[in-house]
């Protein structure tokens, strides 16, 4: 029988970062990308609901909901990004974010919590198309997966703006000092 001091670890073993490091992350398919938003600016994820279409608003917006009593702005994640339209499929979903008023965003499917050490952080340079360089915080290697973290508020800071300059006031109300 081999003695325990004697043992030697495999060294990807010994390298592997412990799980609990690094901010935790809710992982997001967007037109194909995989977006990550931290944690504490999600209140909750839910199906899709029935959607009322909004005559006027922003190009982002895809309608209103009723969830469960609370009358919801439903914004399209990709094309606040410039990354498409979002694709209703049966596995979307909507992301309800912290914000002084009801607002959730649609996602294409909800691939799951992660938290992403800094360890795994890439460099940016010339890594991004220019529509995301502003909203993207970085590109972390999750595996084989490459997952880009974003600045939230950020991102509804400029699509509050540009609905401002588009003309959309009555609906930019919904997203005015949020997160």
């Amino acid at each position: 029988m081999a003695n325990l001091a004697q043992i030697e670890l495999a060294p990807e073993i010994i390298k592997r970062e412990p799980t609990w490091i690094g901010e935790q992350y809710i992982v997001l398919t967007v037109a194909g990308t995989d977006i990550a938003v931290p944690l504490g600016h999600v209140l909750e994820v839910e199906r899709v609901p029935a959607l009322v279409p909004v005559p006027g608003g922003p190009g982002w917006v895809r309608g209103i909901a009723n969830l469960r009593g609370t009358i919801l702005t439903i914004a399209d994640l990709a094309a606040m990004l410039g990354l498409g339209v979002w694709s209703q499929r049966p596995d979307a979903r909507i992301i309800v974010v912290r914000s002084t008023e009801p607002l959730a965003l649609g996602v294409d499917a909800v691939r799951g919590m992660r938290r992403l050490a800094p360890n795994s952080l890439l460099n940016l340079d010339g890594a991004l198309p220019d529509q995301l360089t502003r909203f993207v915080t970085g590109i972390h290697r999750d595996g084989g997966d490459l997952i880009h973290t974003i600045d939230l508020p950020r991102l509804l800071d400029d699509a509050d703006e540009s609905a401002r300059r588009s003309g959309a006031e009555r609906i930019t109300g919904l997203l005015s000092d949020r997160l």
